[in-house]
């Protein structure tokens, strides 16, 4: 309920880092998480597959939307392809089964450099910096390539922008700016 874990399971070891935790569990077992929301909003979970020492692969689910009194289930699997069980209102009942956002391969895994997205602006334009019309802004992500090996990449899971402090969203395709003034976007 105070968002900490279960530190009492032998054999596991446990690490946090800043609001990030992580739990080792050792094979050869049944794991069967319980997610309980401590309060309104979105969470990130990843479940990485190690053996050896490597990544073989990762299950990211992203940006999962919770209310105060969510509980979510995970139980873990072998190929690492488990979905969440989401009880978005707390009565008990699954609403939805959420399945990774995007499952990495061992090389894919290993991408730790950050896409780049490139905002480009179109209009009419007047005097410099200034546009004589409604603006689109469109928003193109890469991910770059990891040592000239494109299986390396992970590609780019979403984009998110922001309006004048407004919410966040997922960009899905040119943003229309049509109200006359200084307009400030936040991207990445």
């Amino acid at each position: 309920s105070n968002g900490t874990f279960d530190t009492n399971i032998p054999g596991v070891q446990y690490d946090i880092l800043g609001e990030e935790k992580f739990a080792f569990l050792p094979k050869g077992h049944t794991y069967h998480l319980k997610l309980p929301a401590t309060g309104a909003g979105s969470f990130d979970f990843y479940s990485q597959k190690i053996i050896g020492g490597e990544i073989t692969s990762t299950a990211l689910y992203h940006d999962v939307p919770v209310t105060g009194s969510s509980k979510g289930a995970v139980l873990l699997n072998d190929t690492n392809t488990q979905s969440i069980e989401l009880d978005k209102n707390g009565d008990g009942t699954v609403d939805v089964t959420i399945p990774p956002s995007s499952l990495l391969n061992s090389a894919q895994s290993q991408d730790i450099t950050s896409p780049v997205t490139i905002p480009t602006l179109t209009g009419t334009q007047g005097q410099p910096g200034y546009y004589r019309s409604n603006v689109n802004v469109t928003l193109s992500a890469t991910d770059p390539v990891v040592n000239n090996n494109p299986s390396q990449t992970s590609g780019v899971l979403d984009t998110k922008y922001q309006v004048d402090s407004g919410p966040w969203l997922v960009y899905g395709g040119p943003v229309q700016m049509s109200t006359e003034g200084a307009h400030t976007i936040n991207f990445y």
